[in-house]
């Protein structure tokens, strides 16, 4: 498990936006971008923003292209 992935009970893990960027080979502004449009949903607590990896793994289910 990564540094910044944590799992909270044993079902939730959670990423943050670098996690997500590395596996995508993207920048953390473009997951930025898709959060902001509300495409992406996210927990935030205080100033943390992480994402569940069930929401993340249903994103990228829908934006699959066969």
């Amino acid at each position: 498990m990564s540094r910044s992935s944590s799992r909270q009970n044993s079902d939730i893990v959670f990423h943050t936006i670098d996690d997500i960027a590395e596996r995508w080979d993207s920048s953390t502004r473009h997951v930025r971008w898709i959060i902001k449009d509300g495409d992406l949903p996210v927990h935030r607590i205080r100033n943390l923003i992480r994402v569940s990896d069930t929401d993340l793994r249903v994103y990228e289910k829908i934006c699959r292209e066969d």
